[in-house]
């Protein structure tokens, strides 16, 4: 079972919490796919670890500066 299909088996079950999604698979395709299913964010190739953790933290409620 990949990650998509696990937030959208979690999206139909009602399963209720923040989804970041990290791949390597970082096309326009997938990032819709994981949007529709719920991400709450999505980082392809390339990504920043500082990006990441701005968005976790802005994800659990924490003010950043």
């Amino acid at each position: 079972m990949s990650g998509l299909e696990l937030q959208g088996l979690l999206q139909e079950r009602n399963v209720a919490f923040k989804t970041v999604f990290i791949t390597s698979q970082d096309d326009d395709t997938t990032r819709a796919k994981a949007m529709e299913v719920g991400a709450a964010a999505f980082f392809g190739k390339g990504w920043d670890i500082d990006d990441i953790i701005d968005s976790v933290m802005h994800l659990a409620g924490y003010q950043i500066d």
